[in-house]
């Protein structure tokens, strides 16, 4: 009932929000300065039944799910050798740190330089999620509870269904949250690198040429198409790990 009370409650509050535009919009009574949500609405749908658009749209989708993917991978292992070893964690330490204090601008100029730009959104969102996934994983490793894994050592428990039954119960809940976080960063920084290297057949490109044709109806569009991917790449992901576990494990 409370879930109820409290989905019902963020509609009817994201209903608000889009009557508030909606009010401005025709106040503002210019597309050119300030289309409202239904004009928004009606851009989207003509760029999503454009195959053209599509196959854009999945092309910058998979380089950066790729790194997010990537970035979830070097996460656990690096979280699952610094937990370990002290001195690895406070070597690594540093260098999370500069990556998450770098501005993403400078990683494009950077990697423009050294690759050009066809990759680039992918490289981008794997060094926005990279520390993410780390910090996250190393939290829920570090607070797991010692004695019931020495209590599993000394009965003789195998390796493989401590790590299973567990270890992974223990990260569940930072992942989620990682995932919460890395994912609509990723997104942001990815297609945000885009829009600075402008490759051909990508959200930054379309973002960008939209832009410099004063299209702000078709700004707003690929804005929320953006927004969207973050929210589904976020939902399948989470399903995808909740699906993945192995029966008997309580999360």
């Amino acid at each position: 009932m409370k879930h109820f009370i409290s989905n019902s409650r963020y509609v009817w509050m994201a209903g608000l929000w889009l009557l508030l535009w909606q009010a401005a919009a025709l106040a503002v009574d210019q597309v050119l300065i300030l289309p409202g949500p239904f004009t928004v609405l009606g851009h989207s749908t003509r760029i999503v039944t454009k195959p053209e658009n599509l196959l854009i749209i999945l092309q910058s989708g998979a380089k950066i799910l790729g790194g997010i993917l990537s970035a979830l991978g070097a996460g656990i292992l690096a979280a699952g050798l610094a937990v370990k070893r002290p001195m690895l964690r406070d070597f690594l330490a540093p260098m999370f740190a500069a990556v998450k204090s770098v501005p993403v601008a400078s990683f494009v100029i950077l990697l423009l330089l050294w690759q050009g730009a066809e990759r680039l959104s992918g490289w981008v969102s794997f060094l926005i999620a990279w520390p993410v996934f780390y910090e996250y994983l190393l939290l829920g490793l570090s607070q797991r509870d010692r004695n019931t894994e020495a209590l599993l050592c000394v009965f003789g428990v195998a390796s493989v269904k401590r790590l299973v039954y567990f270890t992974v119960p223990a990260v569940y809940k930072p992942l989620q949250s990682a995932l919460s976080l890395a994912v609509g960063m990723s997104w942001k920084a990815g297609v945000a690198a885009e829009v600075i290297a402008t490759p051909i057949r990508s959200v930054g490109n379309e973002l960008y040429r939209s832009r410099i044709l004063l299209e702000t109806a078709d700004v707003f569009a690929w804005t929320l198409l953006i927004i969207g991917l973050g929210y589904g790449t976020e939902w399948i992901l989470g399903w995808l790990f909740t699906r993945l576990m192995p029966e008997g494990v309580e999360l």
